[in-house]
Protein backbone atom coordinates (compact mmCIF):
# COMPACT_ATOMS: atom_id res chain seq x y z
CA UNK A 1 0.00 0.00 0.00
CA UNK A 2 1.41 3.77 -1.06
CA UNK A 3 0.24 6.10 1.12
CA UNK A 4 -0.84 9.08 0.09
CA UNK A 5 1.62 11.88 -0.10
CA UNK A 6 -0.70 14.83 0.70
CA UNK A 7 -1.26 13.15 4.29
CA UNK A 8 2.47 12.51 5.09
CA UNK A 9 3.90 14.86 8.14
CA UNK A 10 6.44 17.41 6.69
CA UNK A 11 9.16 18.74 8.50
CA UNK A 12 10.18 21.83 8.26
CA UNK A 13 13.94 22.51 9.93
CA UNK A 14 17.24 24.51 9.18
CA UNK A 15 19.99 22.63 6.34
CA UNK A 16 22.92 21.21 8.00
CA UNK A 17 26.48 20.72 5.87
CA UNK A 18 25.39 16.70 5.40
CA UNK A 19 22.74 17.66 3.73
CA UNK A 20 24.03 20.04 0.71
CA UNK A 21 24.23 16.17 -1.72
CA UNK A 22 20.91 15.55 -0.66
CA UNK A 23 19.65 19.31 -1.61
CA UNK A 24 21.71 19.25 -4.82
CA UNK A 25 19.97 16.04 -6.68
CA UNK A 26 16.83 17.55 -5.42
CA UNK A 27 17.95 21.18 -7.20
CA UNK A 28 18.91 19.13 -9.83
CA UNK A 29 15.63 17.58 -10.41
CA UNK A 30 13.43 20.66 -9.44
CA UNK A 31 15.40 23.49 -11.84
CA UNK A 32 14.64 21.83 -14.75
CA UNK A 33 10.95 20.99 -14.00
CA UNK A 34 10.58 24.74 -13.47
CA UNK A 35 13.04 26.33 -15.79
CA UNK A 36 12.98 23.82 -18.93
CA UNK A 37 9.72 24.43 -19.95
CA UNK A 38 10.47 28.34 -19.77
CA UNK A 39 13.83 28.81 -20.41
CA UNK A 40 15.18 25.27 -21.81
CA UNK A 41 17.66 22.88 -20.34
CA UNK A 42 20.53 25.01 -20.99
CA UNK A 43 19.01 27.71 -19.20
CA UNK A 44 18.60 25.75 -15.91
CA UNK A 45 22.16 24.62 -16.22
CA UNK A 46 23.15 27.68 -15.64
CA UNK A 47 20.49 28.47 -12.86
CA UNK A 48 22.33 25.31 -11.42
CA UNK A 49 25.53 27.09 -10.77
CA UNK A 50 23.89 28.88 -8.34
CA UNK A 51 23.55 25.59 -6.23
CA UNK A 52 27.19 25.07 -6.04
CA UNK A 53 29.29 27.07 -3.60
CA UNK A 54 26.58 29.81 -2.92
CA UNK A 55 24.33 27.15 -1.54
CA UNK A 56 26.97 25.39 0.63
CA UNK A 57 27.87 29.15 2.01
CA UNK A 58 24.39 29.60 2.49
CA UNK A 59 23.49 26.32 4.41
CA UNK A 60 27.28 27.07 6.11
CA UNK A 61 25.39 30.28 7.73
CA UNK A 62 22.19 28.75 8.81
CA UNK A 63 20.56 30.77 6.04
CA UNK A 64 18.36 27.58 4.63
CA UNK A 65 15.54 25.65 5.40
CA UNK A 66 14.30 22.19 4.39
CA UNK A 67 10.81 20.89 4.03
CA UNK A 68 11.26 16.84 4.46
CA UNK A 69 8.74 14.43 4.37
CA UNK A 70 9.98 10.92 4.99
CA UNK A 71 13.44 11.43 5.09
CA UNK A 72 13.78 13.20 1.74
CA UNK A 73 13.67 16.74 0.99
CA UNK A 74 10.83 17.63 -0.76
CA UNK A 75 11.25 21.58 -0.30
CA UNK A 76 13.90 24.67 0.03
CA UNK A 77 14.02 28.01 0.64
CA UNK A 78 17.21 30.50 1.39
CA UNK A 79 17.54 33.58 3.07
CA UNK A 80 20.01 36.09 1.80
CA UNK A 81 20.60 40.30 1.36
CA UNK A 82 20.55 42.76 -1.30
CA UNK A 83 22.11 46.00 -0.73
CA UNK A 84 21.01 45.79 2.45
CA UNK A 85 17.77 44.28 2.51
CA UNK A 86 16.71 40.75 3.10
CA UNK A 87 15.50 38.78 0.40
CA UNK A 88 14.10 35.05 -0.47
CA UNK A 89 16.19 32.72 -2.56
CA UNK A 90 15.33 29.10 -4.08
CA UNK A 91 11.84 28.90 -2.66
CA UNK A 92 10.95 25.27 -4.61
CA UNK A 93 8.69 22.64 -3.29
CA UNK A 94 9.32 19.18 -5.11
CA UNK A 95 6.21 18.99 -7.97
CA UNK A 96 4.82 15.82 -6.23
CA UNK A 97 4.44 17.90 -3.11
CA UNK A 98 2.59 21.33 -4.42
CA UNK A 99 -0.74 21.71 -3.02
CA UNK A 100 0.14 20.75 0.86
CA UNK A 101 0.78 24.25 2.00
CA UNK A 102 4.42 23.57 1.89
CA UNK A 103 5.49 26.70 0.10
CA UNK A 104 3.75 28.94 2.19
CA UNK A 105 5.34 27.15 5.44
CA UNK A 106 8.51 27.62 4.20
CA UNK A 107 8.39 31.30 3.28
CA UNK A 108 7.16 31.84 6.51
CA UNK A 109 9.38 29.98 8.35
CA UNK A 110 12.20 32.49 6.24
CA UNK A 111 10.60 35.55 7.16
CA UNK A 112 10.55 34.92 10.73
CA UNK A 113 13.96 34.16 10.76
CA UNK A 114 14.67 37.92 9.50
CA UNK A 115 16.24 39.61 12.09
CA UNK A 116 16.57 43.40 12.50
CA UNK A 117 14.36 46.61 11.91
CA UNK A 118 13.97 46.23 8.14
CA UNK A 119 10.81 47.66 6.87
CA UNK A 120 10.34 44.89 3.54
CA UNK A 121 11.61 41.26 2.64
CA UNK A 122 12.46 41.03 -1.53
CA UNK A 123 12.35 37.97 -3.77
CA UNK A 124 12.44 37.85 -7.50
CA UNK A 125 11.16 35.66 -10.18
CA UNK A 126 11.20 35.24 -14.06
CA UNK A 127 8.80 37.13 -15.44
CA UNK A 128 7.65 34.44 -17.64
CA UNK A 129 7.24 32.23 -14.47
CA UNK A 130 3.10 32.34 -14.28
CA UNK A 131 2.93 29.68 -11.70
CA UNK A 132 5.50 31.61 -9.54
CA UNK A 133 3.75 35.03 -10.31
CA UNK A 134 0.51 33.86 -9.11
CA UNK A 135 1.36 32.47 -5.56
CA UNK A 136 3.34 35.46 -4.66
CA UNK A 137 0.30 37.35 -5.68
CA UNK A 138 -1.59 35.45 -3.22
CA UNK A 139 1.70 35.87 -0.68
CA UNK A 140 1.20 39.65 -0.74
CA UNK A 141 4.26 40.26 -2.73
CA UNK A 142 3.50 43.36 -4.62
CA UNK A 143 5.52 44.10 -8.15
CA UNK A 144 8.10 46.91 -7.02
CA UNK A 145 10.09 47.00 -10.71
CA UNK A 146 10.92 44.52 -13.64
CA UNK A 147 14.61 43.88 -15.01
CA UNK A 148 14.31 43.92 -18.53
CA UNK A 149 17.09 41.79 -20.73
CA UNK A 150 17.72 41.47 -23.91
CA UNK A 151 15.47 38.32 -24.69
CA UNK A 152 12.07 38.46 -22.91
CA UNK A 153 12.29 35.28 -21.32
CA UNK A 154 14.98 36.30 -19.39
CA UNK A 155 13.48 39.19 -17.73
CA UNK A 156 12.72 39.37 -14.09
CA UNK A 157 10.59 40.78 -11.61
CA UNK A 158 11.06 41.99 -8.65
CA UNK A 159 8.66 42.03 -5.76
CA UNK A 160 8.38 43.42 -2.17
CA UNK A 161 5.89 42.74 0.95
CA UNK A 162 5.94 44.16 4.38
CA UNK A 163 7.25 42.85 7.10
CA UNK A 164 5.41 42.28 10.47
CA UNK A 165 5.17 45.16 13.25
CA UNK A 166 7.98 45.04 15.29
CA UNK A 167 5.73 46.58 17.82
CA UNK A 168 3.17 43.60 17.72
CA UNK A 169 4.29 41.60 20.28
CA UNK A 170 1.74 38.44 19.19
CA UNK A 171 2.42 38.92 15.44
CA UNK A 172 5.57 36.71 15.82
CA UNK A 173 4.26 34.16 17.41
CA UNK A 174 0.83 34.28 15.89
CA UNK A 175 2.86 33.40 12.41
CA UNK A 176 4.59 30.49 14.22
CA UNK A 177 0.94 29.26 15.42
CA UNK A 178 -0.23 29.40 12.04
CA UNK A 179 2.84 27.49 10.84
CA UNK A 180 2.66 24.52 12.77
CA UNK A 181 -1.35 24.75 13.12
CA UNK A 182 -2.26 24.71 9.77
CA UNK A 183 -1.67 20.44 9.62
CA UNK A 184 -3.39 19.86 12.24
CA UNK A 185 -6.80 22.05 11.19
CA UNK A 186 -6.56 19.87 7.58
CA UNK A 187 -6.14 16.78 9.62
CA UNK A 188 -9.07 17.87 11.36
CA UNK A 189 -11.12 19.01 8.01
CA UNK A 190 -13.84 15.76 8.05
CA UNK A 191 -14.63 15.81 11.94
CA UNK A 192 -15.29 19.93 11.09
CA UNK A 193 -17.83 18.76 8.65
CA UNK A 194 -19.45 16.20 9.78
CA UNK A 195 -20.22 18.68 12.99
CA UNK A 196 -20.91 21.55 11.65
CA UNK A 197 -21.45 21.02 7.64
CA UNK A 198 -24.96 20.25 8.51
CA UNK A 199 -26.12 23.94 10.57
CA UNK A 200 -27.80 26.13 8.59
CA UNK A 201 -27.68 29.91 8.07
CA UNK A 202 -29.66 30.41 11.80
CA UNK A 203 -27.17 28.69 13.54
CA UNK A 204 -24.39 30.70 14.98
CA UNK A 205 -20.43 29.97 15.99
CA UNK A 206 -18.74 32.33 18.71
CA UNK A 207 -14.81 32.96 17.94
CA UNK A 208 -13.18 33.36 21.27
CA UNK A 209 -9.52 32.38 20.46
CA UNK A 210 -6.82 34.63 20.11
CA UNK A 211 -4.75 32.62 17.73
CA UNK A 212 -3.69 32.95 13.74
CA UNK A 213 -7.49 32.20 12.73
CA UNK A 214 -6.62 29.19 11.26
CA UNK A 215 -9.74 27.73 12.58
CA UNK A 216 -12.05 30.04 11.71
CA UNK A 217 -11.41 29.67 8.26
CA UNK A 218 -11.75 25.64 8.49
CA UNK A 219 -14.78 26.49 10.03
CA UNK A 220 -16.04 28.52 7.60
CA UNK A 221 -14.77 26.56 4.72
CA UNK A 222 -17.49 23.48 6.30
CA UNK A 223 -20.64 25.79 7.37
CA UNK A 224 -23.24 27.99 6.60
CA UNK A 225 -23.87 29.29 9.84
CA UNK A 226 -22.56 32.63 10.97
CA UNK A 227 -19.35 33.34 12.57
CA UNK A 228 -19.52 36.30 15.17
CA UNK A 229 -16.63 37.62 17.47
CA UNK A 230 -17.31 37.25 21.32
CA UNK A 231 -15.93 40.86 22.09
CA UNK A 232 -19.52 42.02 21.01
CA UNK A 233 -21.05 38.98 19.71
CA UNK A 234 -22.61 40.31 16.52
CA UNK A 235 -23.62 38.23 13.96
CA UNK A 236 -20.91 38.37 10.75
CA UNK A 237 -21.36 36.44 7.52
CA UNK A 238 -18.40 34.39 6.98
Amino acid sequence: MVADARSQTVLIRRARRRDLPAIATFGDVVVHDTYDPLIGSAGAERTLEWWGAPLADAVASGLVHLAITHGAIVGVVERGAVDGEPVIWKLYVAASSRGRGIGPRLLQVAIADIGGNHERVLLEHLATNEAAAGFYERERFAVIRRDVSDDSEHDVVWRARPLIDREDHYASSGEFHEIHMGGAWRDLADVIADTFGRWSQDRLIVDVGAGSGAGVVALADHTECHIGRSSRASRCAR
